[in-house]
């Protein structure tokens, strides 16, 4: 199956403070790794996959998916968008080539320091936990209208139910 993304580079970069010049290439990887290692822990396997399907398929936008549409817009993109961010930050300035792991280095501009970094991951990541949580409270009350979030069988993911995080939580 096709890898679909919940979330496009302008609806990141829109909602976070990604530049507008940033190489996609350097973010797309990260899109995958949230999507894979954190929604889908809250989602379920069927639920993540039904989502995945309707996107490609194009019929998300069909009145009868009026309900997962909602979902993926309510929900699901700000849990990706954040989500991404706590992984792609704490490596944003880094690449790696032949001649190994180097550190980009502006010509006008500072780069920031580790301390500043964790406190950027830390707030994204406050942030990607404040959405996670109002997911789960939508589907505690919502799940009748997503049947594949209780579908799920043998090795898929079984939904997150829990709220609580491990690190930092910032009020």
């Amino acid at each position: 199956m096709a890898k679909v993304s919940f979330i496009t580079m302008a609806e990141l970069k829109r909602n976070t403070y990604i530049s507008g010049s940033l190489d996609v290439d350097k973010v797309k990887q990260f899109i995958d790794i949230a999507q894979e290692t954190y929604v889908q822990q809250y989602t379920g396997t069927r639920l993540f996959k039904k989502l995945q399907d309707l996107i490609l398929s194009g019929d998300i936008n069909l009145p009868k998916n009026a309900n997962y549409l909602d979902l993926l817009n309510t929900h699901i993109k700000p849990m990706t968008i954040h989500w991404t961010m706590v992984e792609f930050l704490p490596i944003s300035g880094y690449s790696l080539g032949n001649g190994g792991v180097s550190r980009y280095q502006s010509n006008n501009a500072e780069n920031a320091d580790t301390d500043e970094i964790s406190d950027l991951t830390e707030i994204s990541r406050s942030k990607a936990q404040h959405f996670t949580r109002r997911f789960i409270d939508f589907m505690v009350y919502n799940q009748n209208n997503f049947p594949e979030y209780n579908q799920n069988t043998n090795d898929d993911i079984y939904p997150d139910f829990g709220t609580s995080f491990i690190g930092w939580e910032l009020n």
